[in-house]
């Protein structure tokens, strides 16, 4: 279980992700999942698919939102990369997510 409010870096999620998905493998049968990323989810679950390939046998990205290097010039790779909106106290977290989203989006992607 991922909180909704943790504000990890992208390192620290694919860690605690990849963690949970190697515990949820040891205590069962099956030897490998299939995970489903959606959105930012997507990229979640490619990080996690490289991190740990013998644990996933098949991906499902949908809509994943990995243009970032192309959106606003670069600068959504920058707040991606640095974890910045962690920063933010929650309220202002908070709307920067809502405002910033709309402009991370690639609409000829969408």
């Amino acid at each position: 279980y991922l909180p909704v409010a943790d504000r990890s870096s992208w390192q620290g999620l694919t860690q605690q992700a990849t963690s949970l998905l190697r515990q949820l493998l040891a205590d069962s049968t099956h030897q490998q999942v299939t995970l489903v990323g959606e959105s930012f989810g997507g990229c979640l679950a490619l990080r996690v698919a490289a991190e740990a390939p013998e644990a996933v046998g098949q991906l499902v990205l949908v809509n994943p939102a990995t243009c970032f290097r192309q959106s606003l010039s670069g600068v959504s790779s920058l707040v991606a990369a640095t974890n910045l909106l962690s920063l933010f106290p929650k309220p202002l977290y908070e709307t920067a997510q809502a405002v910033l989203v709309p402009l991370l989006v690639d609409r000829e992607r969408v």
